[in-house]
């Protein structure tokens, strides 16, 4: 039977040539196609091993070996060590804290400081310094004599100051809480021959306003008593911050205060606050006489409000409306 079989020996030489002969021409390139979605996001990873502390192994040998003992050869801790041997941080001289007094009525005080310093009012939020000057608004928390505390760029205390306010007719206001009541003076007919006006009780002070008060006996100790013992039936009924007696307002006829003052006539508050005038006082004298008491201040007209202690004497002068420690 005869073998059919067809045998093509074919080789790279051949087989390659043929193929080329056989391919068509290249077309045009297609669109491209549209982006697949995105997959969704992946776990977070583990968190690496913590790295070791930095060394500086060479520069704390160095050190050691003039004989400068340090605990360990970490960076920070050579570092730390050459500033304290070079002494550098005393070089630098932060700015103090100063202000320019506003004036009656101000809306603002301006401060100059150390850039990243802070400064805090009555105990408030701590505001920082961005370049050396700061202006803060006065807002209806700031009244009479407020309290700034000055602070470094890791909040350390570096120094306080106080700064007396004044409203627009050039009183000083003083932050005394809500009003509770008002209540009317009247009586007291043993120790007064005329007596008249208010008395405003606020959450933390008092308002002593008379419109007449004229005392009935002036000798001896017998005003500042019947005096005191008026002005403590009114008492607010909580803190006891401020009590301003207000005498400015009586006739030049009446004859209201001693011109011996104990400065707590009205104990336990902290600040007493008189306003008089030199017809009402008796004996119409040129000073007031005042004898201090511990954790007491007091101010009378437009003096400072001072700081008095148990055993010391002051005075104070219509002439020069001061407050001097004898």
């Amino acid at each position: 039977m005869a073998d059919n079989t067809l045998t093509l020996k074919i080789d790279k030489d051949t087989v390659f040539p043929l193929l080329e002969g056989l391919r068509g021409p290249k077309g045009e390139k297609g669109e491209d196609g549209q982006r697949g979605e995105r997959g969704e996001k992946g776990e977070q990873g583990l968190r690496g091993p913590k790295g070791e502390a930095g060394s500086a192994e060479q520069s704390a040998r160095f050190l050691r070996e003039h004989g400068i003992w340090l605990e360990n050869d970490n960076v920070d801790t050579v570092i730390k060590k050459v500033i304290e041997l070079s002494n550098c941080y005393n070089n630098f001289v932060p700015k103090d804290l100063s202000f320019v007094q506003p004036a009656a009525g101000a809306t603002y005080i301006d401060f100059t400081g150390e850039p990243h310093f802070k400064l805090s009012i009555n105990g408030g939020e701590k505001r920082k310094f961005v370049s050396n000057n700061m202006r803060v608004p006065i807002d209806s928390t700031m009244k009479g004599t407020i309290t700034v505390d000055y602070y470094g760029i890791v909040d350390d205390l570096v120094s306080t100051q106080q700064i007396t306010l004044k409203e627009a007719n050039g009183d000083i206001a003083y932050d005394m809480g809500a009003l509770s009541s008002i209540q009317e003076l009247t009586g007291h007919e043993d120790n007064f021959t005329k007596l008249a006006g208010k008395v405003a009780m606020y959450k933390k002070g008092v308002k002593f306003t008379p419109t007449a008060l004229s005392q009935k006996d002036t000798d001896g100790q017998m005003p500042i008593m019947a005096l005191g013992m008026l002005l403590e039936e009114y008492n607010p009924t909580s803190a006891m911050e401020y009590y301003e007696i207000d005498l400015s307002k009586l006739p030049s006829n009446n004859i209201a205060l001693p011109n011996e003052v104990p400065v707590n006539i009205v104990r336990n508050y902290r600040n007493v606050i008189i306003k008089v005038r030199k017809a009402n006082v008796i004996g119409n004298s040129e000073t007031i006489k005042l004898r201090g008491e511990d954790y007491q201040s007091i101010k009378i007209n437009g003096s400072d409000l001072v700081e008095t202690h148990r055993g010391s004497n002051y005075t104070y002068s219509f002439t020069t409306d001061t407050i001097t420690a004898d």
